[in-house]
């Protein structure tokens, strides 16, 4: 394994210097070309009170005694991967005079002690703030950059004042782990399990995600908590701790804090993704962030991407929507604009940057904006109409008489995850129309658009629903329709409910909300909006076995009989973020 990190790194230092410095992918990013050379201090350590050593890589401008630094705090193994990423950004920030301070956390990259994700990092930021302040090329300015888990570790310290973070970009992350991982009360599965095979790996070289076959094969047994154990060989604590605490408690107030996304007064430059799990909670984050931010520069990117990963969009094909490179080209301008003597003299001066800036999916281009949710939005409701058979309508008017469709949802034939926002390679946009022939999947179509249709904003469903489970879980996926009848997911939720504990007879109509999140799509001229339910998104989300015990510790499940009702009294909505037309006038 060391042969291979050292050949990644000599790579990245070749790639660097040919061409005089990184040009090469200066260039290849549309970044200006180097100013400074960069001088590179390895594994740059301290000692933590509790004895750990924690140690970094550290790139400086050669010839700058002093300055702004940017800290990025590595919670990943040392891997081929890792060690590019670290070559490259340390001598391309290095080389435009920023010091990039490039950490290991606790049990990670080049770090001692034991790894185990987002608990220590809060302890460990702020020593290494401190340490970061006593360094003698130290000028009194810190930036901060990281997405996912490393964007975690940034969130946990954003509120500390002396030394300070100033500025930070962000992306596919946010300050609620716990709300990622419970999704309308379900477990989010393939992304906890995904992370945990992949950080307790046998093989320590394996960059990709762990494949679904392989997540499906440790999780479809119950019961679920023993999955980890069932592919590794030995139970994983932070796997077991987050099945263990379903509820926000004293465990995930540790890792999340309490509302750090409003106590940073700097800027942030969040990047999101329509495919990505963390968007929900990070469009709240870029809403509490932009209301505290004092020099009015925070600003959020959604593009086509999942987590940190392009996605295919049917017709469409463009380099220009990488995420890859636009996450580093994007860190140049970021911290140009936010961090050093000339950013700070304008930090207060008028902005004419858009504070959202929005990739439209089905018109396929960038869209600037002036707030999130649009002002211009007109949330309205489609309603459902049942047939009996599971393949009604979505209509503007509500049904004039009452209807009922009915399936059967059987834990062990769950319906297959087909795309969605998740962690790892089975997330983004694909066609459903296989599963969309199951009986337990149950579809409701419009009428072809008369005219192009755009949605953008948040989607809500109102179901009236019952089952003969005492707790059972409904799913629903807003599906584009195109004219050859191609079928392809927007975006989706889940809600897991305990239906019956209010003393109901089991044929009552109850009404339940499931959040679908967000999107941005244009219905062109010809398309269907189309709502798929059902109760299982396997292996996405776990599966609930309908007995009313918890689904980690099962081990029996039973089949539960669904009814989903449309009509006068119990009206079934769909309620879409309809958005008049604006032409596109911004790149991000």
């Amino acid at each position: 394994m060391s042969s291979i990190i050292e050949s990644a790194v000599s790579l990245a230092v070749s790639i660097s210097s040919a061409l005089g410095g990184s040009s090469l992918i200066a260039k290849k990013l549309h970044v200006e070309g180097a100013q400074h050379r960069v001088k590179i201090e390895r594994k740059a350590s301290f000692t933590t009170r509790d004895g750990v050593r924690l140690s970094a890589d550290i790139f400086h401008p050669a010839d700058l005694k002093k300055s702004p630094s940017i800290l990025v705090r590595i919670p990943f193994s040392e891997t081929v991967e890792t060690c590019f990423l670290e070559e490259v950004i340390g001598r391309l920030w290095a080389e435009r005079g920023w010091t990039a301070v490039i950490q290991g956390t606790r049990g990670r990259f080049k770090s001692g002690g034991e790894f185990y994700p987002l608990l220590f990092e809060r302890e460990d930021g702020i020593e290494t703030l401190d340490w970061l302040a006593k360094q003698p090329w130290y000028n009194g300015e810190i930036g901060a950059w990281g997405g996912s888990a490393y964007g975690q570790t940034l969130w946990s310290i954003a509120d500390q004042t002396a030394p300070a973070i100033g500025t930070m970009e962000l992306y596919f992350t946010s300050t609620d782990f716990h709300r990622m991982l419970y999704v309308g009360n379900a477990f989010s599965l393939y992304t906890a399990l995904g992370w945990t095979f992949r950080s307790h790996d046998k093989h320590k070289d394996e960059e990709e995600w762990p494949t679904t076959a392989r997540i499906i094969k440790a999780a479809s047994r119950w019961p679920m908590k023993d999955a980890d154990s069932r592919d590794l060989g030995h139970s994983v604590a932070f796997f077991q701790d987050w099945i263990r605490h379903k509820n926000f408690d004293k465990y995930w107030r540790q890792i999340d804090g309490d509302k750090q996304s409003s106590k940073f007064h700097g800027p942030v430059l969040f990047l999101a993704g329509w495919f990505d799990p963390f968007l929900q909670t990070e469009l709240a984050d870029f809403g509490n962030a932009s209301s505290m931010d004092v020099t009015h520069k925070t600003r959020i990117v959604i593009g086509p991407w999942s987590h940190a990963r392009d996605v295919e969009l049917p017709n469409f094909r463009s380099n220009d929507e990488k995420f890859r490179s636009k996450s580093v080209a994007s860190s140049i301008s970021w911290f140009k604009e936010t961090l050093g003597k000339e950013a700070l003299s304008k930090r207060n001066s008028t902005q004419d940057e858009p504070k959202v800036s929005i990739f439209v999916m089905g018109a396929n281009q960038w869209r600037a904006e002036n707030e999130w949710p649009l002002a211009r939005t007109k949330y309205t409701p489609f309603f459902l109409n049942c047939n009996g058979h599971g393949n009604g309508k979505l209509t503007a008017e509500a049904p004039a008489r009452d209807f009922v469709d009915q399936f059967t949802y059987d834990p062990e034939n769950p319906v297959p995850t087909v795309g969605g926002a998740m962690i790892g390679s089975a997330a983004g946009m694909f066609r459903q129309n296989v599963i969309e022939q199951r009986a337990d999947v149950f579809t409701y179509t419009t009428s072809p658009m008369e005219q192009d249709t755009e949605i953008t904003g948040p989607v809500k469903l109102t179901l009236y629903v019952s089952s003969d489970a005492p707790c059972t879980d409904f799913t629903a996926k807003l599906i584009d329709v195109h004219a050859d009848g191609n079928a392809y997911n927007l975006c989706s939720g889940i809600l897991r409910k305990s239906y019956f504990s209010n003393g109901l007879e089991k044929s009552t109509p109850v009404k339940i909300e499931i959040d679908l999140t967000a999107t941005s799509n244009v219905f062109k001229k010809g398309h269907r909006i189309r709502l798929d339910v059902s109760s299982s998104d396997f292996p996405r989300f776990d599966r609930n076995p309908n007995t009313g015990h918890d689904p980690a510790t099962e081990k029996n499940s039973r089949a539960a009989h669904q009814q989903i009702y449309s009509g006068p009294k119990c009206q079934s909505q769909i309620i879409l973020p309809i958005t008049p037309v604006k032409s596109a006038n911004s790149r991000p």
